[in-house]
């Protein structure tokens, strides 16, 4: 055997669909982060923005 197969390299299809498993899931990992972080960002920019419509409502004394 050479390198390739006693290192796991082999490139048989079980290896490809490991990685391909493997991959899948890191992906899907990395949508699910990406999506909490802009969901985080979008949320913590609304409460500015009411904060902010809030103070200028009061320095307008309507509050």
């Amino acid at each position: 055997m050479g390198y390739a197969a006693e290192n796991g390299h082999g490139g048989g299809r079980d290896s490809e669909s490991e990685c391909t498993k493997e991959r899948d899931k890191l992906v899907g990992y990395l949508v699910t982060a990406t999506v909490m972080v802009m969901a985080s960002s979008w949320a913590c920019d609304k409460r500015l923005k009411e904060k902010e419509a809030t103070q200028n409502l009061r320095a307008a004394g309507v509050l």
